[in-house]
């Protein structure tokens, strides 16, 4: 994960392209998870992925009350696979912001979202095997 005042290891390279052209390498990228089916948006400034399909051990049930102190379960992408693909978006991401002056200065924004259709595909699975 990328924080304040870090540089991707493959920005240098992509630092003259657009996002639109950079998306089109992180879905490249993506390809190495060949059980996962992903899609990938940008528009001007952020690359969107939702994870279309994947095997059921790519989720988990993620306790959000634990962390948030509010809320219940809910059906998330197990953490390591959510980290390797943010890695993924984060090589081609620089981030020079400054949290403390509220200034936000990166190379695109990036979200790694669960699609609601695989969740419900999955959700009754998830939900038995937590209860067991």
């Amino acid at each position: 994960m990328l924080t304040a005042h870090t540089v991707g290891n493959k920005y240098k390279e992509v630092k003259n392209l657009t996002v639109v052209e950079i998306a089109k390498l992180v879905r490249k990228d993506l390809k190495q998870f060949n059980d996962c089916k992903f899609s990938v948006t940008s528009d001007y400034n952020t690359i969107t992925v939702y994870l279309k399909d994947s095997p059921l051990n790519r989720l988990e049930i993620y306790d959000q009350s634990q962390e948030l102190g509010w809320g219940g379960k809910v059906i998330a992408i197990e953490k390591n696979f959510r980290n390797k693909v943010k890695e993924i978006l984060d090589q081609y991401n620089f981030n020079n912001s400054e949290i403390m002056t509220d200034y936000f200065h990166v190379n695109f924004y990036s979200h790694f979202y669960l699609d609601s259709d695989l969740e419900n595909k999955y959700k009754d699975q998830l939900l038995s095997k937590e209860a067991a």
